[in-house]
């Protein structure tokens, strides 16, 4: 794919939230309490636009052990592409929808 048909958009997060989120993520068995997190639901959602009725959200995520941040590519707000589960929220999510590639940098502020 080339850079011509490469559309890169960037998420920047608060540190100090990013930098939470991170620890989290890291662990491989959360204690929910302790950590006053919610199981089984979507915990955090930080969402760009990305051309005319696209949108990309980078979703943390919980389970019954752990967390998780999904990466989901919608147009007109049905979900058309998902990025493979991340163990991380930094970082790079792609997406590749109708020969156009779609990199989402997520960061935090400076």
């Amino acid at each position: 794919m080339n850079a011509d048909t490469t559309i890169t958009k960037t998420i920047r997060i608060d540190k100090t939230e990013a930098q939470e989120w991170e620890r989290l993520l890291a662990m491989d068995h959360v204690d929910f309490d302790e950590e006053d997190v919610e199981t089984a639901a979507s915990l955090a959602t930080y969402s760009i636009g990305v051309a005319d009725n696209s949108v990309v959200e980078i979703v943390v995520q919980s389970g019954q052990n752990n967390l998780w941040v999904d990466g989901i590519f919608l147009q007109d707000g049905i979900e058309v592409c998902v990025a493979q589960p991340s163990e991380s929220l930094l970082g790079e999510y792609w997406f590749w929808i109708d020969e156009k590639c779609y990199l989402i940098e997520v960061t935090t502020e400076d």
